[in-house]
């Protein structure tokens, strides 16, 4: 029973929270960065499973964080 538990926890973190969380503004971010309107084709296509949109994520919360602790510390 204890592992049926665990791995609907280990299922609610990796799938909800970090899908939702940090990959879906990454990718948002990345590809407003990294996509150019004029020319396609030099341009690599921006996953919503890749490294770009993860580490975007990660780099938009904790610049979240920052913002948060500056305003905390007024």
């Amino acid at each position: 029973m204890g592992e049926v538990v665990a791995e609907i926890i280990n299922w609610i973190f990796i799938s909800i929270l970090f899908d939702t969380i940090i990959k879906i503004p990454g990718y948002w971010i990345a590809s407003l960065l990294f996509k150019s309107k004029e020319d396609r084709s030099n341009v690599q296509e921006i996953n919503l499973d890749g490294l770009l949109s993860v580490c975007c994520g990660l780099l938009f919360w904790a610049v979240i964080g920052g913002i948060g602790y500056k305003f905390y510390q007024v």
